[in-house]
């Protein structure tokens, strides 16, 4: 079964405070000092998927946490994670897509790709920007 990427990022920020070493009391309090605060009850809520994890907080939770944000929402495995109510993708192909590398099967490349800032584009081609 497929999972959302809220659980993911619910079982990533709890990985990844344990990785730290802190409780989540001691990641309340490095966030209260980054000047976001979020208490130990909201940080065990989002850990249990009791509670959703908004995007401002996600890149919140990643620069404390001193991971990029798509290792909040992806495994570092590989496994599948529900991107709509019937699609669910691999997490290398998420992480490809969510990187702007590649589009989803069933996505139009190349409105996927016009949507890519040109010298970026260019440099994942292998070229110069002018």
């Amino acid at each position: 079964m497929s999972k959302r990427p809220s659980e993911v990022a619910a079982r990533r920020i709890k990985e990844l405070r344990k990785a730290h070493g802190w409780t989540q009391q001691e990641l309340a309090d490095r966030l209260g000092e980054l000047g976001s605060p979020i208490d130990r009850v909201a940080i065990a809520k989002l850990e249990t998927s009791q509670r959703r994890l908004l995007t401002d907080e996600a890149f919140l939770f990643a620069f404390a946490l001193d991971v990029a944000p798509i290792n909040l929402f992806l495994p570092l495995e590989d496994e599948d994670i529900q991107v709509a109510s019937r699609t669910a993708a691999s997490s290398v192909a998420l992480r490809g897509w969510v990187s702007g590398e590649a589009p989803l099967g069933g996505q139009d490349a190349r409105r996927y790709f016009s949507e890519v800032p040109e010298a970026e584009f260019l440099a994942r081609m292998g070229h110069r920007a002018a």
